[in-house]
């Protein structure tokens, strides 16, 4: 006889609440348990289930999503929807992450009590399970370390830089939606054809650098209207003989 679990078991069994298990059946997102008289009872069907929408919510995808993505196929296409988890819900990153110690970070940016806690505030490095950190954007990094290395303070320059990632995390999102807007979503009401995963996932790498060029020039033509207008109100504070 298979092996069956009441809610509270199945809860336990995948780290989820009771509660929870029961907001996902009504939503449609589990199969009903069987009746055993007055006794629901799942089984490793409603396991496995469990933890797969978890694995796609922990991707990014929102449940209603998720939802129409099992019901649409119920056991196919996992690698797939692995790769459009990658590809599309994470953040828009091309760059090899960096691990290193704490003392080899300190080395390269100043010692500074707390600075990987600071650090990893902004989204620049996270903690690995062997004790180091990893730095997501080496590239930042560098630019991190010239800067200290010109004599500009860290401490001053990693509080503004917590606020540009907050923007930042607003930007993506924002741009995150509009994909799911104008190409995932219609691919979702077209039943998502198998043909389609591959065109799927070509375009984000294609749309991708765009995005990228949208954002940078955006930024460029904000900062020299904004630098223009400092300069030109710096100079009319300047005494008339120096202007």
């Amino acid at each position: 006889m298979a092996e069956e679990f009441t809610v509270e078991q199945l809860a336990q069994r995948t780290g989820m609440s009771v509660r929870n298990i029961r907001e996902w059946q009504a939503l449609g997102l589990l199969p009903p348990p069987a009746r055993r008289g007055r006794v629901g009872m799942y089984g490793v069907d409603h396991i496995a289930r469990v933890r797969r929408i978890q694995k796609l919510k922990t991707d990014g995808f929102r449940l209603d999503l998720i939802r129409r993505i099992l019901d649409s196929d119920p056991d196919a296409q996992d690698a797939d929807l692995e790769r459009m988890a990658v590809t599309v819900l994470e953040p828009f990153t091309v760059e090899e992450p960096l691990a290193l110690t704490e003392a080899e970070l300190a080395a390269r940016l100043g010692q500074r009590a707390g600075l990987p806690a600071e650090l990893a505030e902004i989204g620049l490095v996270r903690r690995l399970p062997d004790g180091r950190v990893e730095v997501r954007s080496p590239r930042l990094l560098t630019a991190l370390e010239q800067l200290a290395a010109q004599g500009l303070d860290l401490a001053g320059l990693l509080l503004p830089l917590a606020d540009i990632a907050q923007h930042n995390q607003a930007i993506a999102h924002t741009l995150v939606e509009v994909y799911r807007e104008q190409v995932w979503e219609p691919f979702l009401k077209s039943g998502m054809p198998a043909a389609g995963w591959s065109e799927l996932s070509d375009s984000v790498v294609r749309l991708r650098p765009l995005m990228y060029d949208v954002v940078l020039t955006t930024l460029r033509l904000a900062l020299d209207t904004v630098t223009d207008q400092a300069l030109m109100d710096n100079a009319a504070r300047l005494p008339p003989e120096m202007r």
